[in-house]
């Protein structure tokens, strides 16, 4: 069975990491998480909480963060296929209103840690996708923030898709540099 691998994205801790796999007779075997693992590769591992979101193709969600109360994200695509864009929202960082994009899918069975601090959107593209998050702080309703997905300033390359479906409050976030001259 092979270790995990853990890339660095480039971009203020931002990881993807290639969990344990093995796949034999039986089917499949696959560990997503080791705690002491994840230390040594300074990935936090005191998650809270666990949600799964279940969509249809082309759904957009965020770019959604909790500014008062950052969470850190370890997100897996379970079933499915999903386009994902993490942003750098700390403006003291030096890679501040940067993004990078990954494809998770439940084939290739990678994960991304989204540090906190950071802003996080995805697209499905296959019907239905599956959407694991784990999260290093509780979500907090009152402290739910977000930023246009496709914001002008960040100008991040998402698929390109005739028809997608987004909700009304995703719809109406404010533009990046409208959030942060706040």
């Amino acid at each position: 069975m092979a270790n995990f691998t853990f890339i660095d994205e480039k971009l203020n801790g931002l990881t993807r990491i290639i969990p344990q796999y093995f796949e034999d007779a039986r089917g499949c075997f696959i560990k997503d998480f080791h705690k002491d693992i994840f230390e040594q590769h300074n990935i936090p591992t005191n998650f809270c909480e666990e949600t799964e979101i279940v969509s249809p193709r082309n759904v957009i969600r965020g770019i959604h963060f909790q500014e008062t109360y950052p969470q850190g994200k370890l997100i897996r695509i379970t079933q499915g296929e999903a386009y994902l864009a993490a942003v750098d929202l700390q403006p003291d960082s030096e890679t501040f209103g940067k993004w990078k994009s990954v494809f998770l899918s439940a084939q290739n069975k990678n994960e991304l840690w989204v540090p906190e601090g950071f802003g996080v959107g995805s697209m499905t593209l296959e019907e239905p996708t599956t959407i694991q998050i784990k999260y290093t702080y509780k979500y907090i309703e009152e402290y739910s923030a977000g930023i246009k997905w496709n914001d002008e300033a960040l100008n991040i390359d998402w698929p390109n898709v005739s028809k997608y479906v987004i909700s009304e409050k995703d719809d109406k976030l404010p533009a990046f540099r409208e959030y942060f001259r706040k």
